[in-house]
Parts: structure tokens; C-alpha cells; sequence
């Protein structure tokens, strides 16, 4: 299993993992660069984390990693890279990853990953991430949360208060003892302000009024590149930035949502 933090697994944090397992350095053929098979490179000049979509269902997962400062040996790196891969694919009986492309100098290493799923990448990087048809009233939902959880109340003093009564009122005991208090969100006002940006004309849009044909929504929470290969970005909300027409930045900064299209 990959090295977590705070019980996310990245292939960014296999990367940076490397200063935990120079002690594997030396063992077999150091291989600095492989190629896909048909010699047609994946990476490119990608120079940084980017995740591509594309219409098959494959997912493109590129990682890179920049060792300047870090006065790093990168030895261990690809045999500890493949080990990942290996004891996930013997876990589910098949091959769901595949390292397709690697390259290594003396400070830095790119690496890409090809799930044969959405489900496979979100599993082994264990993140919180979904990809699924445009979902109005989910956009609605989230907006509604974050509303919620912007809204407080002055703390509350629980020695001078009756917990029972609060408790059979509706309210959380336990945000009660933690002295903060979720406000109430209509779903009218969650409906008005759960807007996204027309990656075309760059107005705002309600996201009712978004029309979800052959639509499919990305929402994700980390700090990373996707792209869509054979498609294009429709709309994207304040937790994304807009790069071109086949790419978004998600900021990391909260939930970002994604609409594009396949051609």
C-alpha cells in the first residue's frame, strides 16, 4: 500500500516518497527512462500534475516531481513505483495500472499511470473524487453545505444551557459542545447561488439551467490539472481555474466541479 497522509494516497505522494525508500537504490538495473510501445510520448512537455479523461473510460494519471533542493537519490524510485503497481493489480485479480511512461534525470522524475477506470485511479490514490453525469440538484446540494457551514452562530456556553431541550429542539450536540452552530439554508437561496462560469462566453450560469446533455460533471477536492481528451470544458465553479478548452485547475481549495464534454 503507498505511503498516506491524512489517509490519501497520491501518486505525487509515491514521488516525493522516494526520500523514505533510498534504501531500495542499487538493487537491479536502473532504468531512467521507458516509453510507451508505440514510442509516441504521453508526457510531453507536461511539467506539471495533470489528470486526462478520455472517452474509452482510460484515465492518464502524470506526476511531476522537481528534486533540485531536495539532494535526493532516485534510485529506488521505479522498482518502488512498479511494487505499488503490482500488489494493487494482484488485488484485484487484473491489471487496472499500468506504468506507461517514465523519465528520469539526476533531479527530477515524471511519471504516468493508465487506469482502465474512473473507479480504479479514485481507488488506488484513495481520494475523494467522482465523475458522473451532470447532476444539477448536486451542484444545488453542495453550494447548500457550504452555505451551511458558513453560517455560524455566536458560541454557545453549554454549562448554562439545557442540552436536553436544544437536543429534542433539533439541534447537534456535539456542534453544541464544540461551540459552533450550522445555520439554515433554503434550497431556494441554495438553488440562486449554486452558479458556475460558461467556459465559452465566461458568464455565469445557474446551474439549473445548465442543459445536461451528454454532459458529465468532475468533482474533486485535489490541487491538480485535469484534462479532457476529445472533449472540452463547458463550465467549471470558484473552485477552478480555467486554463484552455480541454483543461481546468482544481485548486484544491474546497470542492471543485468540472462540465465538459466528449466530442
Amino acid at each position: 500500500m503507498l505511503l498516506k497522509s491524512k489517509s490519501k494516497k497520491k501518486l505525487i505522494s509515491l514521488v516525493m516518497a522516494l526520500t523514505m525508500v533510498v534504501s531500495f537504490a542499487g538493487c537491479g538495473k536502473h532504468n531512467k527512462e521507458i516509453k510507451p510501445a508505440n514510442g509516441v510520448t504521453i508526457i510531453g512537455d507536461i511539467s506539471e500534475n495533470t489528470v486526462k479523461l478520455s472517452p474509452n473510460g482510460i484515465v492518464t494519471e502524470i506526476s511531476c516531481q522537481d528534486y533540485t533542493d531536495a539532494g535526493t537519490d532516485l534510485k529506488g524510485l521505479k522498482d518502488y513505483i512498479d511494487k505499488q503497481i503490482e500488489d494493487y493489480n494482484d488485488s484485484k485479480g487484473s491489471t487496472k495500472i499500468t506504468l506507461v511512461e517514465y523519465i528520469e534525470d539526476d533531479k527530477s522524475a515524471k511519471v504516468a499511470l493508465q487506469y482502465t477506470d474512473f473507479e480504479a485511479y479514485a481507488d488506488f490514490n484513495k481520494i475523494d473524487t467522482e465523475l458522473i453525469p451532470y447532476d444539477p440538484q448536486r451542484v444545488v446540494d453542495m453550494v447548500a453545505e457550504e452555505m451551511k457551514a458558513e453560517v455560524k452562530q455566536p458560541v454557545i456556553d453549554t454549562a448554562n444551557v439545557n442540552l436536553e431541550e436544544l437536543a429534542e429542539a433539533g439541534y447537534d450536540i456535539e456542534d453544541l459542545e464544540n461551540g459552533v452552530l450550522g445555520g439554515e439554508v433554503s434550497e431556494a437561496s441554495a438553488t440562486d447561488a449554486a452558479t458556475l462560469t460558461d467556459a465559452i462566453g465566461n458568464n455565469i450560469v445557474k446551474a439549473e439551467e445548465i442543459d445536461p446533455t451528454n454532459c458529465m460533471m468532475l468533482i474533486t477536492s485535489e490541487n491538480i490539472n485535469y484534462s479532457i481528451n476529445s472533449g472540452r470544458v463547458l463550465y467549471y465553479n470558484s473552485k477552478a481555474v480555467y486554463i484552455n478548452e480541454n483543461t481546468v485547475l482544481s485548486t484544491g481549495q474546497g470542492k471543485a466541479v468540472i462540465v465538459f464534454t466528449f466530442n
